[in-house]
């Protein structure tokens, strides 16, 4: 049986959505680890689904915010295979 993090502090990041992007021309992967879960998702989209991928984010973090009673910080990295521009930067999203 595996403990439970739900509450951890990591590194005084308490409270706070940590999302990693993996980029390609055709697809995204993303994965959440959020304060309010024991367990880390992972999520498909296509290739420039901007909005897909910004939609989530506000989705984990409404819900998050629901369970915490504040809205938590998103820290984001990605890594980019033959990406040349256009990425979330572009549509509002930092990393």
């Amino acid at each position: 049986m595996q403990a439970s993090n739900i509450g951890t502090p990591i590194g005084g990041h308490i409270g706070t959505i940590f999302v990693a992007i993996e980029l390609s021309r055709q697809s995204w992967l993303m994965t959440v680890h959020s304060p309010d879960r024991d367990r880390i998702s992972r999520h498909n989209f296509l290739g420039g689904d901007h909005a897909g991928l910004l939609a989530l984010i506000e989705c984990v973090r409404a819900r998050a915010a629901r369970r915490l009673g504040s809205a938590p910080a998103v820290v984001s990295c990605y890594e980019a295979d033959c990406w040349d521009g256009g990425g979330p930067t572009r549509a509002g999203a930092t990393g």
